[in-house]
């Protein structure tokens, strides 16, 4: 609203200068007889075509700004103004033309979005008014939980808090409650618990469950998306050389299936040939199907 006001002075002081140069070219005439000094009123269009008070509206230089500010704000401006000034002044007219052009089309569109703009910042700081107050209150609900511990661990003799005490809390209908207004962006209480339990201990303090709740509140800064570019980076990284492993691995597995191959059936050659049937008749035995080896049996069948 300051800058919208300043704009405004400079707006009236901008009629002040170029008034001073219409009423120099209306009485730029060698001989100002014909200018008219007519008393025009009324409503009259047609007479206004060709009639103008030049005493009314330049006859002294607060006259003269008040013309061309209600040229600014095109107050009849054509008619009363420039239409019947251009029969004797052109050059006038053609001035306080251009001055309303430029005023008009510039300096109020910026007046209009400088109140514009002025009104979207107010917007905007309604909205952080209203997120503030959220926070506020979300920061006022986690203290509740916070003490909800404090005194669950007292009874219990005991100053660190554990997965299975923050389950047990949640069963309480007004515990719950508070934790479902909250609406942390998390899915469940395991993976709460993954963010408070930050040194995977087990157990935390009650310092840790509010601290860890309020920086899920709390928007994210640089420093945390840098760590988590890192992080996601860094988890890229890994599932890409674990890729070129795993494909590593799959090659050296099929080279040692076609060795495996390779061998076998050398070792099946062998086995059939009649080297080794005259050396082991058992195994001669068994290729003719005359020796039966009954299978093994379990000692629970």
């Amino acid at each position: 609203m300051r800058t919208l006001f300043w704009l405004m002075i400079f707006l009236f002081f901008i009629c002040i200068i170029f008034g001073f140069t219409a009423r120099g070219l209306v009485y730029a005439g060698e001989d100002d007889s014909d200018l008219t000094t007519t008393t025009c009123g009324g409503d009259n269009f047609r007479a206004h075509i060709y009639c103008i008070d030049i005493d009314e509206y330049f006859g002294d230089k607060l006259q003269t700004s008040l013309t061309m500010l209600q040229a600014v704000t095109l107050d009849r401006w054509t008619a009363h103004i420039v239409r019947p000034l251009s029969g004797m002044r052109p050059l006038a007219a053609a001035a306080i033309f251009c001055f309303v052009v430029v005023t008009t089309y510039c300096l109020l569109s910026i007046a209009v979005g400088v109140l514009v703009w002025s009104t979207v910042e107010l917007a905007k700081n309604h909205d952080t008014h209203r997120e503030n107050v959220v926070l506020v209150q979300d920061r006022e609900l986690i203290i509740d939980l916070r003490e909800y511990f404090d005194q669950t661990l007292k009874l219990d003799d005991r100053e660190l808090l554990d997965f299975k005490e923050l389950q047990e809390g949640m069963l309480v209908p007004q515990v719950r409650h508070a934790y479902q207004m909250l609406n942390l962006p998390v899915l469940d209480l395991r993976q709460l618990w993954s963010h408070l339990d930050q040194n995977l201990t087990g157990e935390i303090t009650t310092d840790d469950f509010e601290r860890g709740c309020l920086s899920l509140l709390e928007p994210a800064k640089r420093m945390d998306m840098a760590c988590l570019a890192a992080k996601l980076h860094g988890r890229a990284v890994f599932s890409q050389r674990l890729e070129a492993r795993c494909d590593d691995v799959v090659q050296d597995m099929s080279v040692l299936f076609k060795r495996l191959s390779l061998g076998f059936a050398v070792m099946r050659e062998y086995v059939q040939s009649e080297e080794v049937n005259s050396l082991i008749p058992e195994v001669g035995l068994r290729n003719a199907g005359k020796m039966y080896v009954p299978p093994v049996v379990a000692e629970d069948d």
